[in-house]
Protein backbone atom coordinates (compact mmCIF):
# COMPACT_ATOMS: atom_id res chain seq x y z
CA UNK A 1 0.00 0.00 0.00
CA UNK A 2 1.27 3.43 -0.58
CA UNK A 3 0.57 6.37 1.28
CA UNK A 4 0.23 9.83 -0.24
CA UNK A 5 1.32 12.86 1.94
CA UNK A 6 -1.11 15.90 0.77
CA UNK A 7 0.40 19.56 1.67
CA UNK A 8 -2.48 21.51 3.28
CA UNK A 9 -1.80 25.09 2.61
CA UNK A 10 -1.96 27.24 5.74
CA UNK A 11 -5.21 28.66 7.12
CA UNK A 12 -5.41 31.76 8.92
CA UNK A 13 -8.25 32.57 11.14
CA UNK A 14 -9.55 36.73 11.17
CA UNK A 15 -7.31 37.38 14.15
CA UNK A 16 -4.22 35.50 12.93
CA UNK A 17 -4.73 37.16 9.30
CA UNK A 18 -4.25 40.92 11.30
CA UNK A 19 -1.69 39.70 12.97
CA UNK A 20 0.42 38.27 10.10
CA UNK A 21 -0.26 41.96 8.24
CA UNK A 22 0.38 44.04 11.62
CA UNK A 23 -2.82 45.34 11.23
CA UNK A 24 -5.49 45.70 13.43
CA UNK A 25 -9.12 43.44 13.15
CA UNK A 26 -11.04 46.48 12.43
CA UNK A 27 -8.78 47.42 9.70
CA UNK A 28 -9.14 44.00 8.14
CA UNK A 29 -12.73 44.19 8.09
CA UNK A 30 -12.71 47.16 6.45
CA UNK A 31 -10.24 45.42 3.65
CA UNK A 32 -12.81 42.84 3.50
CA UNK A 33 -15.49 44.70 2.64
CA UNK A 34 -14.21 46.99 -0.07
CA UNK A 35 -12.69 43.65 -1.26
CA UNK A 36 -9.49 44.55 -0.51
CA UNK A 37 -8.33 41.33 0.37
CA UNK A 38 -8.99 37.55 -0.55
CA UNK A 39 -10.58 35.45 1.80
CA UNK A 40 -12.70 32.21 2.10
CA UNK A 41 -15.69 31.76 3.42
CA UNK A 42 -17.03 28.71 4.31
CA UNK A 43 -20.30 29.26 6.57
CA UNK A 44 -21.57 32.99 7.01
CA UNK A 45 -19.44 33.08 10.38
CA UNK A 46 -16.66 30.99 9.23
CA UNK A 47 -13.92 32.75 7.11
CA UNK A 48 -10.25 32.48 6.87
CA UNK A 49 -7.43 33.02 4.82
CA UNK A 50 -4.51 31.08 2.80
CA UNK A 51 -1.35 32.54 2.81
CA UNK A 52 -1.27 33.35 -0.59
CA UNK A 53 -4.50 35.50 0.04
CA UNK A 54 -2.12 37.50 2.79
CA UNK A 55 0.87 37.27 0.24
CA UNK A 56 -1.13 39.21 -2.65
CA UNK A 57 -2.11 41.66 -0.23
CA UNK A 58 1.01 42.24 0.87
CA UNK A 59 2.82 42.48 -2.76
CA UNK A 60 -0.15 44.77 -4.28
CA UNK A 61 0.46 47.05 -1.43
CA UNK A 62 3.96 47.14 -1.39
CA UNK A 63 5.67 50.63 -1.90
CA UNK A 64 9.21 50.98 -3.16
CA UNK A 65 10.78 54.25 -1.37
CA UNK A 66 12.38 56.32 -3.93
CA UNK A 67 15.95 57.41 -2.92
CA UNK A 68 16.33 61.38 -3.44
CA UNK A 69 19.21 62.19 -5.15
CA UNK A 70 20.50 65.19 -3.16
CA UNK A 71 20.33 63.05 0.20
CA UNK A 72 22.95 61.33 1.40
CA UNK A 73 22.89 57.68 2.11
CA UNK A 74 22.08 56.87 5.91
CA UNK A 75 24.92 54.82 7.65
CA UNK A 76 24.81 50.97 9.04
CA UNK A 77 24.64 51.25 12.40
CA UNK A 78 24.93 48.20 14.68
CA UNK A 79 27.79 45.43 14.60
CA UNK A 80 28.52 42.58 12.62
CA UNK A 81 28.32 40.30 15.12
CA UNK A 82 24.93 41.34 16.03
CA UNK A 83 22.19 38.90 14.95
CA UNK A 84 19.37 40.65 12.69
CA UNK A 85 16.02 40.39 13.85
CA UNK A 86 13.24 38.37 12.41
CA UNK A 87 9.89 40.79 12.12
CA UNK A 88 6.85 39.73 13.32
CA UNK A 89 5.71 38.67 10.28
CA UNK A 90 8.54 36.02 10.18
CA UNK A 91 8.00 34.63 13.39
CA UNK A 92 4.41 34.21 12.88
CA UNK A 93 4.70 32.03 9.58
CA UNK A 94 7.88 30.03 11.19
CA UNK A 95 5.34 29.28 14.12
CA UNK A 96 2.49 28.71 11.59
CA UNK A 97 4.29 26.00 9.52
CA UNK A 98 5.73 24.44 12.53
CA UNK A 99 1.75 24.16 13.32
CA UNK A 100 0.77 23.04 9.72
CA UNK A 101 3.42 20.08 9.76
CA UNK A 102 1.65 18.50 12.42
CA UNK A 103 -1.41 18.64 11.24
CA UNK A 104 0.28 17.12 7.75
CA UNK A 105 1.38 14.41 9.48
CA UNK A 106 -1.52 13.57 11.43
CA UNK A 107 -3.61 13.61 8.15
CA UNK A 108 -1.09 11.36 7.14
CA UNK A 109 -1.30 8.81 10.12
CA UNK A 110 -5.33 8.85 9.81
CA UNK A 111 -5.00 7.70 6.33
CA UNK A 112 -2.19 5.16 6.51
CA UNK A 113 -3.04 3.62 9.80
CA UNK A 114 -5.48 1.49 10.05
CA UNK A 115 -8.70 2.09 12.40
CA UNK A 116 -8.55 0.39 15.66
CA UNK A 117 -11.08 -2.98 15.66
CA UNK A 118 -13.23 -3.51 19.00
CA UNK A 119 -14.31 0.41 19.34
CA UNK A 120 -17.81 1.56 19.26
CA UNK A 121 -18.43 5.17 17.87
CA UNK A 122 -18.59 6.12 21.70
CA UNK A 123 -15.05 5.55 22.69
CA UNK A 124 -15.58 2.35 24.71
CA UNK A 125 -14.05 -0.54 23.57
CA UNK A 126 -16.02 -3.61 23.07
CA UNK A 127 -15.72 -7.63 24.22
Amino acid sequence: MTSRVVAIPLQFSREQAAEYLGISLATLGRLMKNRLIEFVRVSPRRIYFLERHLQAYQERNTQTCVENSTSARSEITGSQSERAQTTGAARFTKKLRAEAGKRDALVSALQTLPKPRGASPTGTHTT
